[in-house]
């Protein structure tokens, strides 16, 4: 069993490793005064990331707080979500427990990271939200949610985000988190009123597709050889 657990580690070791190599994550948090913003007319709600607050801040959403999987020579950048916003219905959502989702409606918003003398651009879709308690998340099912990713500068981290989601089979994903306390769900958020909130999030890739597949095939074939291995002995 020992020698059995050894070498499941080891796959799985070996399959978190390529996930890490093969794909760019990058954190973000709402910069000086930035917020996530609901502005509910009572049966629906529109959702927007506001500006910062003062001075050179004025005009970003939000900065690049964190790199994993590339140079790291994008911390410290300013990035923005710009567009008419996301939005859905009282008739969008769907309670279960204290949990409620629904699907993002939305077109024209645009994900921008400015740095190495060229600003990133991506299409963006908001795909869908949930609450649960104090918290929420924008995108919580991790779906494909960026494209048509253009870049022209020298950033290494911005110039591998977007080699790594327009390769074939791959693609950009955005979450973002956010928290109100007390509590606000999503039949709250519907207003009428404004509500908001800090927010933070992250930008990454999909793997590489059969990646998964291959790691837990491999799995299996230990388990099995183990299990083979074991009543050859009892026999």
């Amino acid at each position: 069993m020992r020698r059995l657990g050894f070498a499941l580690a080891t796959v799985l070791g070996l399959f978190v490793s390529s996930r890490a190599d093969a794909a760019i994550t990058l954190d973000l948090a709402s910069n000086v005064g930035s917020r996530i913003q609901f502005l509910g007319t009572g049966s629906g709600t529109t959702i927007t990331l506001t500006p910062g607050a003062g001075g050179a801040f004025t005009t970003n959403n939000f900065v690049i707080t964190g790199s994993a999987g590339g140079a790291g020579d994008s911390l410290g950048l300013f990035g923005n979500l710009t567009g008419p916003g996301f939005t859905y219905s009282s008739g969008d959502v769907v309670v279960s427990g204290s949990t409620q989702t629904a699907n993002l409606g939305g077109t024209g918003n645009q994900l921008q990271i400015i740095g190495g003398g060229d600003t990133l651009i991506a299409d963006i879709t908001g795909v869908n939200i949930m609450t649960m308690g104090t918290g929420g998340t924008v995108n919580f099912t991790g779906t494909v949610n960026l494209s048509n990713i253009t870049y022209a500068g020298t950033n290494s981290d911005l110039n591998q985000l977007k080699a790594e989601a327009s390769a074939p089979g791959n693609g950009g994903v955005t979450a973002l988190t956010f928290q109100f306390v007390p509590a606000k769900s999503l039949t709250d958020l519907l207003g009428p009123g404004t509500f908001k909130t800090s927010y933070s999030g992250s930008i990454t890739v999909t793997p590489e597709p059969g990646t998964m597949t291959m790691a837990f095939s491999g799995v299996a074939m230990l388990g099995l050889g183990y299990w083979r291995q074991r009543r050859r002995q009892l026999v």
